[in-house]
């Protein structure tokens, strides 16, 4: 979404992509490593399978009024059909001049819900907790702004 946003920034404005209705389920990595470190090492943990997952995931439009509104301080307006940019990706040239995988808009459609109550009741002694979305929004933009140009902390788009 920052590699759109970026190549779109000059647009006096973002549309919001399809309806966005699926939760966008996404988490730190240190709450990913710290959860299942904790979980793969306590015998609480024995014999169980996990969804380390966001307690309270936004809708995708929520997040992506978000991150449009931190990075390029606009609220998107209106709404175009998602078939319009998952059509206009599969175009090699516009998918690397965007910086984005057609595969991305995925994520606006695919409506997948994941219960991770026992996930939080087992860690609940330890302390280890899902930080909101919204509180990260800030710190991954600063690092995306830091390190836009350099390819190395980028996905090779083909």
């Amino acid at each position: 979404m920052l590699n759109m946003f970026d190549r779109l920034a000059w647009l006096p404005v973002i549309p919001y992509i399809g309806e966005g209705k699926p939760e966008g389920n996404f988490i730190p990595y240190d709450y990913l490593l710290q959860a299942a470190s904790y979980l793969g090492m306590e015998p609480i943990g024995e014999g169980k399978t996990y969804h380390l997952t966001d307690p309270s995931p936004y809708t995708m439009r929520e997040l992506y009024r978000m991150i449009a509104e931190e990075y390029l301080g606009k609220t998107p307006k209106g709404t175009i059909p998602l078939s319009w940019p998952k059509r206009s990706l599969s175009s090699a040239p516009l998918r690397k001049w965007l910086h984005a995988e057609q595969e991305a808009m995925d994520y606006f459609i695919i409506d997948a819900s994941f219960d991770n109550s026992i996930a939080a009741a087992d860690l609940a002694e330890s302390k280890i907790t899902c930080p909101d979305f919204k509180d990260s929004i800030h710190s991954m933009i600063q690092f995306y702004r830091k390190y836009k140009h350099d390819s190395s902390k980028h996905i090779s788009i083909v």
